[in-house]
């Protein structure tokens, strides 16, 4: 009948329907799935350029560690070669460089210009006359005489200055110290809080104050050192003013208070037997500055002993 033909025309345009969501669907299913393969590509693409950019880091990290040690290498080597350099100077110029004074440093510096005409020496006069030129220029070899004298000062002079403390005054060997810095300008010594505790818990005021004497004292003894005298080095008179609490480990740092007086100081050694100079200290503790200290020392050329009354 025709009802029944158009319900059945009906369902058919329904199947077909049908059939299209369904085709529909499955192509949307097909294009999610190509998105995941996508993102995941994309993902592990990512990753391999996460791991590339790694191991050139790495890559650049070990050829700056090989030149870095290749730099080491080079400058030991350069260090060994300086060493030799310095021990083949003959033992008379480097004795003679232990003293500071202008007046032996030039008798240095002629033995030098006498050990570099030597080393020139030429057959030919011509030659020999323009090396000797060069060996007499003051300026270039004066130089020379002071850049070696001052390297061996700044090398052996802390330690040198350490284990005399630790062996003529024993009181120093108690307070830990040591020397970290040391020249004929300052000498810097250095203590542990530990051997030095009082019970508060911060390092007590004896041991401060000795450490301190002991940093001026290395200082006059030092510089009285480099002009080759070794007068007896006493203190006559000091004051010290704690600032803060030290609660940590501490350094005492002496210098001169007038340097430029240093010359008026020997002349009146030389003279009289004795002369005074006058030391500032700072001690610097956790908070920076924690004590001044003011010290005046005596140079004897007699035995403490003997002017105890007079300058103690």
């Amino acid at each position: 009948s025709p009802v029944y033909r158009q319900r059945t025309s009906a369902n058919v345009n329904e199947r077909q329907r049908t059939s299209v969501n369904v085709s529909e669907r499955q192509r949307t299913s097909v294009n999610t799935n190509e998105r995941q393969r996508t993102s995941t590509n994309v993902n592990e693409r990512q990753r391999t350029s996460t791991n590339v950019s790694e191991h050139q880091r790495t890559s650049a990290n070990t050829n700056e560690r090989q030149r870095t040690s290749a730099n080491t290498n080079e400058r030991r080597r350069t260090s060994t070669k300086g060493e030799t350099r310095f021990n083949s100077i003959s033992p008379e110029i480097v004795g003679g460089m232990q003293k500071r004074h202008f007046e032996k440093a030039k008798a240095i510096f002629s033995c030098l210009a006498y050990q570099l005409e030597i080393m020139c020496w030429s057959r030919s006069s011509v030659e020999w006359n323009s090396r000797s030129e060069i060996a007499n220029r003051p300026n270039a070899l004066f130089s020379i005489c002071d850049w070696l004298f001052t390297n061996m000062e700044s090398e052996h002079l802390s330690s040198r200055l350490q284990q005399y403390l630790l062996k003529q005054i024993p009181i120093s060997k108690g307070l830990g110290i040591s020397i970290s810095e040391a020249s004929l300008e300052e000498i810097r010594i250095t203590a542990p809080l530990a051997p030095n505790l009082n019970h508060h818990g911060t390092a007590f005021g004896g041991s401060v104050s000795a450490i301190a004497i002991l940093a001026g004292w290395t200082l006059v003894y030092a510089r009285l050192e480099a002009e080759g005298q070794f007068p007896a080095v006493v203190i006559q008179h000091n004051e010290i003013r704690y600032v803060t609490p030290i609660e940590g480990a501490f350094a005492a740092r002496a210098r001169l208070v007038r340097p430029e007086k240093w010359s008026h100081f020997l002349q009146g050694l030389s003279r009289h037997g004795k002369a005074r100079t006058i030391v500032a200290v700072e001690v610097e503790g956790t908070r920076g500055i924690s004590a001044l200290f003011r010290g005046t020392y005596v140079a004897l050329h007699a035995t403490p002993s003997a002017n105890v009354n007079e300058h103690q």
